[in-house]
């Protein structure tokens, strides 16, 4: 989950950091809301204000595109199209030869957040006697099996 700006501890001086390191793409961000940086301080505009518009900017915010470019734009429906679309994949697969055997799976459509979960593991497999010593007495019939 991408971290909110403004939603961690620092009061004004954390606004202040938040706007020197990303003083353009906030100000779009309040451009687009009628509100100007500049106001900021004033009665009309307070950092209590400021504050709240950033904690609730929508991940399609040029704010959160800058600071958490992969979880820019998706927004629920986004999520939620990406898993559509996985689902239509896997059931044209489903009906392909390689998918009766169980083989070549569709990837899932990237998404901030989550792990691919079709990575393996490199590596040389222990051998399994060598697990079940290394797993200690009461294991033996496991090797048995194997």
């Amino acid at each position: 989950m991408v971290r909110r700006p403004g939603s961690h501890h620092g009061g004004i001086r954390g606004l202040i950091r938040l706007i020197w390191d990303h003083g353009e793409a906030l100000e779009f961000d309040l451009i687009e809301r009628n509100l100007r940086l500049r106001d900021v301080g004033t009665p009309e505009f307070t950092w209590r204000d400021l504050r709240i518009v950033i904690k609730y900017l929508p991940r399609e915010s040029a704010l959160v595109a800058e600071i958490d470019p992969d979880a820019a734009g998706w927004s629920l429906e986004a999520l939620l199209m990406a898993t559509v679309a996985d689902g239509i994949h896997w059931l044209q697969w489903a009906k392909t030869k390689d998918g009766e055997k169980g083989r070549n799976q569709p990837k899932p459509i990237p998404r901030p957040g989550v792990e691919d979960k079709t990575k393996r593991i490199k590596g040389t497999p222990e051998p399994v006697n060598d697990i079940v010593e290394w797993l200690g007495p009461g294991f033996e019939d496991f090797a048995l099996a194997a």
